[in-house]
């Protein structure tokens, strides 16, 4: 009887102890395209997400891994010292704030100036 309930103590410790293991379920994604309004993908577009920054790929995608819960101001915008084209665009949506409490798309469409 002493053995069972050693047992069955471990295996209560064991199921009670995966409650309290920390997991990735508090950090999510942020990602999205932007685009111009014929839907073609425009690259090297900045993204801000709070202080973090990322950049559109060749198919317009930006993407930000281990955002922790949370309200962030989130804008695109391009480097005009840099990028030739950047003058013509403006984004919509403009920064607004993004609260991340799940994985979340957000888009952005580029419109001519």
């Amino acid at each position: 009887m002493k053995w069972q309930f050693s047992v069955l103590l471990l295996l209560t410790l064991v199921l009670a102890g995966g409650c309290f293991l920390e997991n990735d379920d508090d950090n999510f994604k942020v990602y999205g395209y932007i685009k111009d309004e014929d839907g073609d993908p425009i690259r090297y577009v900045y993204v801000s997400l709070g202080t973090r920054l990322a950049v559109t790929n060749s198919v317009g995608r930006y993407t930000f891994n281990e955002v922790a819960y949370g309200s962030y101001k989130i804008e695109a915008f391009i480097d005009t010292d840099v990028y030739a084209y950047s003058f013509r665009y403006t984004f919509e949506p403009t920064q607004y704030t993004l609260v991340v409490d799940k994985d979340k798309k957000v888009n952005f469409t580029g419109k001519p100036r």
